[in-house]
């Protein structure tokens, strides 16, 4: 495994939700969420988005309704958006109604080659722990993406620190 092992956990069991419960998740389900030190959410703000963007770009995940992604240069500026918007403090955005998209909507879905790989590795189950060979087979497709796990952001997000909770 390349990857951390916190964003393989985060990746299967994010997936594992999906398959188990919703169908559809917003952007929002991928980060840990809750009231976190500045360092921290910043931390996970980036993994969220680079987990949600190699998911995408992968084929992994699809977004619901189906047209709002019609191109790669589409996926990029969703992901960006979600890079340039604070998902853990957006409370006056939110008094605006400016923070409903992109952390709310559109929704994220799994494809039908997501839906075989947990059913491949049978952790189409909440309880299952991380599968290696799963987390493998991950990163091998997001490799053949393009997008293969790294320890720099492909996509980062806005350098403007958020004022904290």
């Amino acid at each position: 495994m390349k990857m951390p092992s916190n964003i393989a956990d985060r990746i299967q069991d994010k997936l594992q939700i999906m398959v188990c419960g919703p169908d559809e998740l917003s952007p929002s389900h991928f980060t840990y969420g809750g009231v976190l030190p500045e360092k921290e959410a910043r931390e996970d703000w980036q993994n969220t988005v680079e987990v949600i963007y190699r998911l995408l770009k992968s084929g992994l995940l699809l977004l619901w309704p189906k047209d709002a992604i019609q191109s790669d240069k589409d996926l990029l500026e969703f992901v960006q958006a979600l890079a340039q918007k604070d998902p853990f403090n957006n409370i006056a955005d939110e008094l605006q109604g400016k923070w409903i998209v992109p952390w709310l909507g559109p929704l994220l879905y799994t494809s039908p080659l997501c839906k075989t790989l947990l059913q491949k590795y049978s952790l189409d189950n909440y309880d299952a722990p991380v599968c290696a060979a799963f987390i493998e087979e991950v990163e091998s497709i997001f490799e053949a993406a393009g997008v293969s796990w790294s320890n720099k952001p492909l996509i980062p997000i806005s350098s403007e620190p958020s004022t904290s909770y």
